[in-house]
């Protein structure tokens, strides 16, 4: 059974439901993101390549697993999630700016939101077409690429889809850090063993499958403002020094973390109306 990306409750009155989804949609504007969960997928059932949004994503039981983040928003292990997720992923990040020399040389802004707003590359190794026009290279650990929601003005997701090795990413969202790579001890089971599905370099096996990461923030507060995805020296690469950040997708869960909530109240709403004319 696929987990979904949404929000259920139980009801004692629809006047209470409605009452419940306004104040929350209130306290979204006021207040930071706060990451609840980050999860990893080395497979997908969907979406596939060459992929624009609106899409869903679904990702395997199979090489799941929730991150566990520990001091400084650093990953600090993983724990395998045993089942699929499923996201309804509708639009990608809008390109905002990239500082000069982050980004491998003739990687201009329409060329990045190209690149992050189609799922072209992640999960498809070695398919014959350059990397730098399917994906954003960063050029240096502690590199940075600024996006934003575009006319959103919040989403409870963010999924972000690497190319190459199992990279360590940054995360900051109006300035605060939220997710800070992870730690090398985190990393190393899942990209060791003859069955891993994991690798930290880019790769022709096919069992070594690139891959996605889901954030999920609280309802209460959700993704807003700028987000800044960066290269990090932390976690396995950056102990290397050997590959830098590829990210071949950014793209958000838009409906405000309220809505679904209100959606409900008001479908309610509309079940004891019919109920009275059939009465």
């Amino acid at each position: 059974m696929n987990t979904q990306v949404s929000m259920k409750t139980r009801h004692t009155g629809v006047a209470a439901a409605v009452c419940a989804a306004l104040s929350m949609g209130l306290a979204a504007e006021s207040q930071a993101a706060t990451v609840t969960d980050v999860y990893l997928f080395a497979n997908w059932t969907s979406p596939s390549n060459a992929s624009s949004p609106p899409f869903n994503f679904t990702g395997s039981a199979t090489g799941a697993y929730r991150a566990n983040l520990g001091s400084g928003n650093v990953i600090s292990s993983f724990t395998p999630l045993g089942a699929a997720m499923s996201a309804r992923i509708a639009s990608a990040l809008n390109y905002v700016s990239v500082p000069v020399g982050e980004v491998n040389a003739g990687e201009t802004n329409p060329d990045i939101q190209e690149e992050v707003g189609s799922w072209d590359d992640a999960g498809i190794v070695d398919d014959g077409i350059p990397d730098e026009l399917q994906n954003i290279d960063y050029n240096n650990f502690g590199a940075t690429v600024r996006f934003n929601l575009g006319s959103l003005s919040s989403a409870p997701a963010l999924i972000v889809a690497e190319d190459g090795g199992i990279d360590p990413f940054r995360l900051t969202v109006n300035g605060v850090t939220l997710v800070d790579g992870y730690t090398q001890g985190a990393v190393t089971p899942l990209t060791t063993g003859a069955g891993s599905l994991f690798s930290i370099a880019d790769t022709s096996d096919p069992r070594n499958m690139d891959q996605a990461w889901l954030i999920m923030f609280s309802a209460n507060d959700p993704l807003t403002g700028t987000i800044d995805i960066g290269d990090t020296g932390n976690g396995w690469n950056g102990g290397t020094g050997t590959a830098r950040l590829e990210v071949d997708f950014a793209g958000v869960v838009p409906i405000p973390a309220a809505l679904p909530l209100l959606f409900s109240a008001l479908a309610g709403l509309g079940l004891f109306a019919r109920r009275n004319v059939r009465a």
